[in-house]
């Protein structure tokens, strides 16, 4: 047994008793379970024999190769209180584990029953999965954990995901507290496997509690995998949380309901492909420099241990997916204005042509460009080029158009135009009937949003 729970010293069970459950003949049960299961070769299962006046279950771990199996008991009844050991086993192997099965009835009748007797722990009936039923339960039974403030308020997904949390609250009293002041819409928009996975890095509540403050609609509805994906990498791309509320908004309906290929693509790769630093760095070489000195510096800088990332999708654009993404650029340029491309003595202005043309321009300007791909070829803003006449091929001004708004125009790493530059940029606005909007040409004060 255990006084205090096992997630933190937040869950201190004051309820607990000193009834023990009766004993039972584990193998006889474990011999009715396998036979109405029909459990076949290695696999385990839940198994609940009693469902009044307590809950009382087997975890059963079968295995044709031997005799003797695996079995652990797990009674539910206000005021017993597993051990730390026990607790753990059971989020492990029974509740985040989908190779475990149990009795569709069973968990019905336990629903029903528990639904009626305590309308105030707002229980659930998972379907995915079942046994966050009874995790839901227990939790409720012992009062005072993490996990039944969350199960209470609607967010199993936190709940049984609440071991990923890199800290919590002590004295939190409310969801919001254990996620640095998150208000609880925001909680229900990512209670998913992958928000709970999100959030439970800081870095990541601090962002999207700023994003949340200038865009609240964005938390309206449930935020999918895809949209999560989408988000990490516009995050992971250092976006301001103005810059990545802005291209989110346009590109969340598109993602509702459905799988955007491209976007897990791109997060495989980081995970799967180029795992060997040195292959991946000569393969960087030969594959995406080919003798441009843009990319031959970027190339230099690259060394086993340091992080890859942006080099990978760097690297994933221009070779596996150049084809895709350059007839989506041409595609997009299409539905432009093609008129906003302008070539004088002293300027020439225009849209990026290929995949290479933007990623090289995001490369050397070494600022959040490349986060910006999926946006442009998406037509949901758009990037121009500003090129001195004299040197086309040198990256000079990176200007972002969206809704016929300026809302970007600076030299690389973010550096501000000059004031003969931002009045050249400004009358070039007015001759197409860009607004200038809220844009001041001055990083300082600046609002990308």
């Amino acid at each position: 047994m255990k006084n205090a729970g096992s997630i933190n010293i937040l869950e201190m069970h004051t309820n607990r008793t000193d009834w023990l459950p009766p004993p039972v003949d584990e193998k006889t049960v474990a011999a009715r379970a396998a036979k109405e299961l029909n459990v076949t070769g290695r696999r385990s299962c839940f198994y609940i024999f009693r469902t009044e006046p307590y809950i009382d279950a087997l975890f059963i771990r079968f295995d044709a190769l031997v005799r003797r199996h695996f079995v652990k008991r797990f009674t539910f009844r206000e005021g017993y209180v597993w051990d730390f050991d026990d607790e753990q086993f059971f989020h492990t192997n029974c509740v985040c584990s989908a190779a475990c099965v149990c009795q569709t009835r069973e968990i019905d009748d336990v629903f029903t029953r528990y639904s009626a007797l305590h309308p105030e722990w707002h229980l659930s009936r998972y379907y995915v999965n079942s046994l966050k039923v009874l995790d839901h339960i227990y939790n409720c039974m012992q009062q005072n954990t993490v996990k039944e403030m969350l199960y209470k308020a609607g967010l199993d997904h936190f709940a049984v995901h609440i071991d990923d949390l890199d800290e919590i609250n002590l004295v939190a009293s409310k969801p919001s507290d254990i996620y640095d002041g998150l208000p609880i819409r925001v909680l229900r928009a990512m209670n998913s496997k992958d928000g709970a996975e999100f959030l439970g890095i800081r870095s990541n509540r601090l962002y999207i509690w700023e994003l949340y403050k200038k865009y609240p609609d964005l938390f309206n509805t449930p935020l999918n995998e895809a949209h999560c994906y989408y988000l990490s990498f516009l995050i992971r791309n250092k976006l301001t949380p103005a810059e990545t509320g802005r291209l989110f908004r346009e590109k969340k309906k598109d993602y509702d309901g459905m799988w955007c290929r491209s976007i897990f693509a791109l997060k495989m790769s980081s995970e799967k492909n180029f795992l060997d630093y040195l292959a991946f760095i000569e393969m960087f070489r030969q594959e995406v420099v080919c003798g441009d000195p843009i990319y031959r510096k970027y190339a230099d800088k690259l060394r086993p241990g340091c992080d890859l990332k942006e080099a990978k999708t760097v690297a994933w654009y221009l070779t596996s997916m150049r084809e895709e993404y350059n007839h989506r650029f041409r595609v997009s340029n299409r539905r432009r204005a093609y008129d906003w491309q302008e070539r004088t003595s002293e300027y020439i202005i225009r849209y990026p042509q290929t995949i290479n043309d933007f990623v090289r321009e995001a490369v050397y300007m070494q600022n959040c460009l490349l986060g910006y791909v999926e946006a442009v070829a998406d037509n949901d803003t758009t990037v121009l080029f500003m090129r001195k006449a004299d040197d086309v091929n040198m990256p000079f001004i990176t200007i972002e158009v969206q809704k016929n708004t300026l809302k970007q125009a600076y030299h690389r790493f973010n550096k501000d135009c000059t004031k003969a530059e931002a009045e050249w940029i400004s009358a070039w606005c007015q001759r197409h009937g860009i607004s200038t909007g809220r844009f001041r040409f001055n990083a300082l004060v600046d609002d990308l949003g």
